[in-house]
């Protein structure tokens, strides 16, 4: 009986732990992910919020074109991890990293793509300044000087997707 018993509580250990190992290879799913509005809180990046609600894009959280870390984490090391990555969630419940210009391409159909060699941000995102991206060390505190792990400085697109005719 004790045997039973022990054996029982070992493959439910196993089990939880490959559940477990499975959601953190590939991430959080897209329920999971937080809200447009909850990224800035952590990543000090306000003024992209500010400029994706004004936008055309405004129905669109930052998952819907960019990689969450925690998808990073499983192929790159912390250094190369970015939210320059861009990527999707596909619906057989994985990510998809996007290159070039598949991330507009998931929902835009254009004509234009295959003649312009430029991606289409170059036009639609113009840099207009420079973001200061803090990372802190416990997310699930506030931000102060004690808890910031790194503070990145990029390049900042707008958010606000410049259509031209």
């Amino acid at each position: 009986m004790k045997r039973i018993f022990i054996l029982t509580v070992l493959i439910c250990c196993i089990t939880a732990g490959i559940v477990l190992a499975e959601n953190i290879i590939k991430g959080p799913g897209p329920d999971e992910c937080p809200t447009s509005d909850k990224c800035g809180s952590c990543h000090a990046n306000n003024n992209i919020y500010d400029e994706l609600i004004q936008s055309s894009h405004q129905d669109l959280s930052c998952f819907d074109c960019h990689l969450p870390g925690t998808v990073q984490k499983s192929k790159y090391e912390t250094q190369e991890r970015s939210f320059n990555r861009l990527g999707y969630y596909i619906k057989d419940d994985e990510w998809h990293e996007a290159v070039g210009n598949d991330v507009c391409l998931q929902c835009h159909d254009n004509q234009m793509v295959e003649i312009i060699s430029d991606n289409c941000w170059s036009c639609h995102m113009p840099i207009t300044g420079v973001d200061k991206i803090v990372m802190l060390k416990d997310k699930t505190q506030p931000m102060s000087e004690d808890n910031i792990r790194e503070v990145k400085e990029m390049p900042h697109r707008s958010h606000m997707f410049t259509f031209h005719q």
